[in-house]
């Protein structure tokens, strides 16, 4: 999916969207280096059980940087 389709997806949802898929996991990291989104990234769960198990990302917000790539 491309970034800025993507960042579309993200603008006709309700804040915080919970990104599940990888694919979005992926392009919404590009997005939020892009300076596009407000992201959370939670920490990589550590210990017995849990190895390399991560809760969901979530985006917060969408910048006035990211609603200008969208606008323009």
């Amino acid at each position: 999916m491309a970034d800025l389709e993507l960042l579309r997806k993200f603008t006709s949802q309700k804040m915080p969207v919970r990104l599940l898929a990888a694919e979005e996991f992926k392009g919404a990291q590009a997005l939020a280096a892009l300076g596009y989104i407000k992201l959370a990234m939670p920490p990589v769960n550590s210990g017995r059980g849990a190895y390399g198990k991560q809760d969901a990302a979530l985006v917060l917000a969408i910048t006035p940087t990211g609603k200008r790539a969208i606008a323009g």
